[in-house]
């Protein structure tokens, strides 16, 4: 069967969001070696092409912004543009809230 890459894209995020609520944010925020790669997902799903992948990236984004010292958690491990796309991202769900599922 072929799986086309927009479903792949938002399974992945589903998996995503269940991860990390099973492990905490502040596990996968202070853990060294995985802080990044959790940081790197986060954003490439909050601005993903498919409104799905997009969805479970805000959810996953309203459960981290809170967390103390995601800011600059965010400037240490991920370039300044993706650090700011995710300030941003933030700043949006302060003012219109994560939404309904697509």
């Amino acid at each position: 069967a072929v799986v086309s890459t927009q479903s792949t894209g938002s399974i992945a995020a589903q998996y995503f969001k269940d991860v990390v609520a099973r492990m905490s944010v502040a596990k996968c925020l202070g853990n060294k070696d995985l802080t990044p790669k959790f940081l790197s997902a986060l954003e490439r799903f909050c601005h993903d092409n498919n409104q799905e992948t997009r969805y479970y990236g805000r959810v996953v984004l309203s459960t981290f912004k809170d967390a103390p010292g995601f800011e600059a958690t965010c400037q240490k491990h991920l370039s300044p543009k993706a650090a700011r796309n995710l300030h941003d991202m933030c700043d949006t769900l302060n003012r219109k809230g994560v939404g309904s599922l697509p």
